[in-house]
């Protein structure tokens, strides 16, 4: 819960910086600027899906590049529904969808990330099991060591 009041607000941040930036945003108070985020998020989970979808195509053809597009199109949209954040066309829209892209992807780099364990082997290893010490046929000195793959003795300090 916590990361994702995180993302809202860097994204929130993040329009503000392109009403700074970009002459053909504007936001006129950071509230716009929240509820601006709110619907892109809203957006970008129910509209966008759709338009993955349908333009899948197109997405081929343009090796992916189509889905800047529609980035630009829903931020396009956002500022027809929210009263105090405008963008004055398309171009700008785009420009601002490219740049929101980057600060997402950058801030899921980031925020939210799970450490986690890495998991264990589920291999196992048998054993032939031995009566007694007996069984083993042990060499004591060094020399012997080339001799223990050929003879199958096994070294003492095992």
């Amino acid at each position: 819960m916590i990361t994702i009041l995180i993302r809202f607000l860097i994204i929130s941040g993040g329009i503000v910086g392109l009403a700074y930036y970009l002459p053909g945003i504007e936001v006129s108070a950071p509230a716009p600027a929240f509820m601006a985020a709110f619907v892109l998020g809203l957006l970008n989970v129910t509209i966008r899906p759709v338009f993955i979808f349908f333009s899948f195509p197109l997405r081929i053809i343009t090796l992916g590049l189509f889905t800047l597009v529609i980035n630009g199109t829903i931020l396009y949209v956002v500022s027809l529904v929210v009263p105090g954040f405008e963008i004055e066309g398309f171009l700008f829209a785009f420009i601002g969808a490219i740049i929101l892209s980057l600060l997402s992807a950058i801030v899921n780099e980031f925020v939210g990330k799970k450490v986690r364990k890495p998991k264990r082997s589920r291999a196992r290893v048998e054993y032939e099991e031995y009566e007694d010490e007996d069984d083993y046929d042990y060499y004591e000195s060094d020399d012997d060591e080339e001799d223990c793959d050929e003879c199958g003795k096994i070294p003492r300090d095992r």
